[in-house]
C-alpha cells in the first residue's frame, strides 16, 4: 500500500513495486507498511528507485553559512597582535576620511546657500576706566538705544561691519556718551573681548556657536597724556610733595639803569638865605637859584645772570569730590582738576563742572612725575 501510494504521488509508473523502497531520509533506514503507522507526522522520509543508494543529506546553505561565521569567530578568538594593529589602523583611516568627507560637503553646502543678507543681534559695551572693564550700555528713560536685530549684506567684513555699528549707536558721530571721533572703536562679544578679524560677516556667524551671531560695539574713551616735569636749579633743595613746581626753559636777564649821585644845597644855607631875605630893607627878593641837579637814567644796561629760578608754590593734590584719590584729570575747558575716575563719571553722567559749572567738552588725563 505505501509503495502503491508513493507510485501514484512521484509518478512513478514505470518502475515495479519491488524495485521501489521507502527509507527515512535522516538514516537511511527502510520503512515498511507496519512501521510507517508509527512515525511521528514531522518525519521526512526518502523513495528510493531501482538501485539507488541512501546517502547522508547535504545541509542547508543557512546552516553552511551559521558554521562558517562560528569557524571564523572562533580562529578569531585569539587574534595575532599584529593583525589587532593593522585592523585599529584601518579604522582610525576609515574614520578620517568619514569626518573630511562631512566637512567639505558641510563647507559646500554652506558656501553654496550663502544667503545675500544676514541678521545679527547688536549691542553696545563702553569701557569703564573705575572697574577697568566693559560695561553694557542700557536704555534709559531719556537715552533710548536700537534693539532690534541688524540686517548686514553677508559680504561686509570687519571694517564695514564696525562702520555700519558705529553709525547704529552714534547717531551724526555723537550721543550722549560723547562723539565717535574721540573714541576707540572695536567688535567684540558678551564677554567685552574682541574678535578676530573676518572677511564677511557671513563667516563669522558660521564660526558661532550659539543660532544667531551677536555682535558688540566695544567703545574706549580716548585719553591724552598730559606730562609735567620739575626741575630744580640747586642740589640742595628737596622735592616737596606737596608743592608744584614752575619752571621756565629759557634764560632771561634784568634791565637795570644807573643812577648819577645828586648835588643838594644844604639845608643851613637854605635858611640863611630866607633869614637875609626877611631882613632886607629893600625887600628885594634874593633871586639865586641853588645849585641842584635832577636824577638821570643812562642807557647802559646791567646784565644779570639770574639763572634758572624754581618756584614752588603749595596744592592740595587730593581730588575734591572723593577727597581721595590723586588729581590727575583736567577738565576741558575750564581746566579744573580731578580725579580720572570721579571726571570720566561726571561726564558719563552728562553733568557740569562741579566748581565753575561750565560745560564739559573733554577730559584728559595727566601724568605727573
Amino acid at each position: 500500500m505505501l509503495t502503491y501510494h508513493g507510485r501514484e504521488k512521484f509518478n512513478l509508473h514505470d518502475y515495479e513495486e519491488d524495485n521501489i523502497k521507502v527509507v527515512l531520509y535522516d538514516d537511511g533506514m527502510e520503512v515498511d507498511s507496519d512501521s510507517f503507522l508509527f512515525l511521528d507526522p514531522n518525519t521526512s522520509i526518502m523513495i528510493l528507485q531501482g538501485n539507488e543508494i541512501w546517502s547522508p543529506p547535504l545541509p542547508p546553505l543557512n546552516d553552511v553559512a551559521n558554521s562558517n561565521q562560528a569557524t571564523a569567530s572562533t580562529s578569531s578568538e585569539n587574534p595575532n597582535p599584529q593583525q589587532l594593529l593593522s585592523f585599529i589602523e584601518n579604522l582610525k583611516v576609515a574614520k578620517r576620511k568619514a569626518v573630511t568627507s562631512v566637512s567639505e560637503s558641510r563647507n559646500s553646502s554652506k558656501k553654496s546657500k550663502m544667503p545675500q543678507f544676514v541678521s545679527v543681534s547688536t549691542g553696545w559695551m563702553h569701557y569703564d576706566y573705575a572697574d577697568r572693564k566693559f560695561k553694557q550700555v542700557r536704555s534709559s528713560t531719556t537715552q533710548q538705544l536700537p534693539r532690534s536685530d541688524l540686517t548686514i549684506p553677508s559680504s561686509s567684513n570687519y571694517g564695514e561691519t564696525l562702520k555700519i555699528m558705529e553709525n547704529l549707536y552714534f547717531h551724526h558721530g555723537k550721543n550722549f556718551r560723547g562723539r565717535v571721533s574721540s573714541m576707540v572703536t572695536q567688535l567684540g562679544n558678551s564677554h567685552g573681548e574682541e574678535i578676530p578679524n573676518f572677511t564677511n560677516i557671513f563667516e563669522y556667524g558660521v564660526r558661532c556657536s550659539t543660532q544667531k551671531s551677536r555682535i558688540y560695539l566695544l567703545t574706549r574713551k580716548k585719553i591724552a597724556d598730559v606730562f609735567c616735569v620739575t626741575d630744580s636749579s640747586s642740589a640742595d633743595e628737596g622735592n616737596d610733595p606737596g608743592l608744584v613746581a614752575s619752571t621756565s626753559s629759557s634764560p632771561y636777564t634784568v634791565n637795570a639803569g644807573r643812577c648819577s649821585p645828586t648835588a643838594m644845597t644844604p639845608q643851613n644855607q637854605m635858611q640863611t638865605s630866607w633869614t637875609n631875605f626877611n631882613n632886607s630893607p629893600q625887600s628885594q627878593m634874593d633871586t639865586r637859584t641853588p645849585q641842584t641837579q635832577t636824577a638821570t637814567w643812562t642807557d647802559s644796561i646791567m646784565h644779570v645772570p639770574a639763572g634758572t629760578p624754581t618756584v614752588l608754590v603749595p596744592v592740595d593734590r587730593r581730588c575734591s569730590i572723593c577727597c581721595d584719590r590723586e588729581r590727575n584729570a583736567v577738565i576741558v575747558p575750564c581746566i579744573h582738576t580731578f580725579c580720572l575716575e570721579c571726571a570720566l563719571q561726571i561726564e558719563g553722567m552728562g553733568q557740569d563742572c562741579p566748581q565753575c559749572r561750565g560745560t564739559i567738552e573733554d577730559v584728559k588725563e595727566m601724568f605727573l612725575d
